[in-house]
């Protein structure tokens, strides 16, 4: 399974706009070949547009519910899949939720419009989902993939401003912060539940996104930025790892440097060194590689004692290794960098890679 997670200094992936930003965070991920895309700190556009799955069901019900409404043996037709009654009729009822009108012409309601309805009636979200886990439960989930391929599906996704290269993943998530561009984006390949949890350091404003894919759970990270507020995170993020009923990967932007990390959790528990910290809870931080020559890093827990010798690349334009995953032992992790700051955002975009 492999994971790309980057943190994109409030930008959009799923823009096409004219600097060209979006597009070059867009082929960044997907030449990562992930599994998962993970974006963190994307704007607010983001959630405009970001749900094509959603765009993506929307579109199929219209092509469905013409099909109930004025069915032909056409090629339109023929690329839908071959649906019972009752699916159809779960579809019907669902576009019905969201007043769309169908026609043979290009439909008149705006793209925004019907997310707006599909944000506001989550009674009709659940009659589109229900028909499209009836269409995937019942093993035409092949054939409804190829909706993808009807020009007018397409026609509404670019509207909506999604890049054609991102039409590779078919699990979509964004999800509305309680800050504003500092939201959690998820583009996945693979099927996923998801829950959110509060970061629990007092003043905190940002939660836990917990991603579980059946066989493992992936929290990810973007940590508070004040005080201890990374360590304090780690801390807690090692304690839920520890007690997870299955293999647990927490992955993201700790907001502590993982040398300064280690160095703080030795001074701080002299008669209980890093490894122990972790190793008793049966836990490790795992960071990118190494650089060949060391260099030195401001600490920003405790400036004032000094600064400490760092081995690791960085992962922010600061020179800190921010963005690292801490695992269980025994679960074999690597953490490599795939995108180097700069490139698109202050921070790296980070690749990790679990055996499972």
């Amino acid at each position: 399974m492999r994971i790309m997670f980057w943190n994109i200094q409030s930008g959009n992936p799923l823009s096409a706009d004219e600097s060209g930003k979006g597009q070059t965070l867009a082929k960044s991920a997907i030449g990562s070949g992930a599994d998962v895309l993970v974006f963190c700190e994307v704007t607010n556009e983001a959630l405009d547009c970001n749900d094509f799955l959603t765009l993506l069901r929307d579109a199929a019900a219209e092509e469905i519910n013409k099909q109930v409404e004025w069915a032909k043996a056409d090629v339109r037709e023929k690329m839908q899949p071959k649906l019972s009654p009752a699916i159809r009729k779960k579809y019907k009822k669902g576009v019905d939720r969201l007043k769309l009108k169908s026609g043979r012409g290009r439909n008149v309601v705006r793209v925004g419009t019907r997310f707006d309805h599909l944000r506001t009636s989550p009674a009709a979200m659940r009659d589109v989902t229900s028909a499209t886990d009836s269409v995937a439960s019942s093993g035409v989930a092949a054939k409804f993939r190829q909706l993808r391929k009807v020009s007018a599906i397409q026609e509404q996704l670019k509207r909506a401003g999604v890049p054609e290269m991102m039409l590779d993943y078919d699990f979509n998530l964004g999800s509305e912060a309680i800050q504003n561009n500092r939201h959690y984006l998820v583009l996945s390949k693979m099927a996923f539940r998801h829950e959110y949890f509060d970061v629990n350091i007092a003043s905190a404003k940002r939660q836990i996104l917990v991603l579980n894919f059946g066989n493992i759970l992936i929290p990810v990270i973007h940590a508070p930025s004040f005080g201890k507020g990374g360590g304090e995170t780690a801390i807690q993020l090692t304690n839920y790892i520890a007690d997870a009923a299955k293999p647990t990967v927490a992955i993201g932007d700790w907001n502590i440097d993982f040398e300064e990390l280690i160095k703080e959790v030795e001074e701080e528990n002299s008669n209980q060194p890093f490894h122990k910290l972790f190793s008793r809870k049966n836990v490790h931080p795992i960071p990118p590689p190494k650089r060949l020559m060391k260099t030195w890093h401001r600490r920003t827990w405790h400036p004032g004692r000094g600064d400490i010798e760092k081995e690791l690349k960085e992962t922010q334009k600061s020179g800190g290794t921010l963005d690292y995953a801490i695992a269980p032992d025994g679960l074999d992790v690597t953490v490599k960098i795939h995108v180097p700051p700069g490139r698109g955002s202050d921070h790296a975009a980070i690749i990790v890679d679990i055996d499972i």
